[in-house]
């Protein structure tokens, strides 16, 4: 999971908000289920592209704790397969689960405002 999130971060820093689609190569073995549904689903694909992009402007904004940041965001990516294909919480299929998850992640990254994080307003 390391290597893959190390290529999703990587990868995208050299064209944050293009339409490559998913942030990691969608061609490896082992994909996790949210890895394999985001590979088959071209919105998905472009979303996880969208929120690469917001996080590494986020990233390179000045005053902004990248630690914090950092952490926030490892602990969304992993979150993502729990929430979506554990329990469901959010009573809905896993494409529609993770669509909801990444609007909403992309908006936080994108006001700043991430929740239990110490970022500046």
């Amino acid at each position: 999971m390391k290597k893959i999130i190390f290529f999703l971060i990587s990868g995208l820093m050299l064209c944050p908000y293009s339409s490559i689609g998913a942030g990691f190569n969608c061609d490896i073995e082992g994909k996790t289920h949210v890895e394999a549904t985001i590979c088959n689903n071209s919105d998905l694909s472009e979303l996880d592209s969208q929120m690469s992009g917001a996080y590494f402007q986020l990233l390179n904004t000045a005053g902004v704790k990248k630690s914090v940041l950092k952490k926030a965001q490892l602990n969304w990516l992993k979150s993502r397969e729990k929430r979506c294909f554990g329990n469901r919480e959010l009573n809905t299929s896993p494409e529609q689960c993770l669509f909801k998850l990444y609007q909403s992640r992309i908006s936080e990254l994108l006001g700043h405002p991430l929740a239990g994080s110490d970022l500046p307003d």
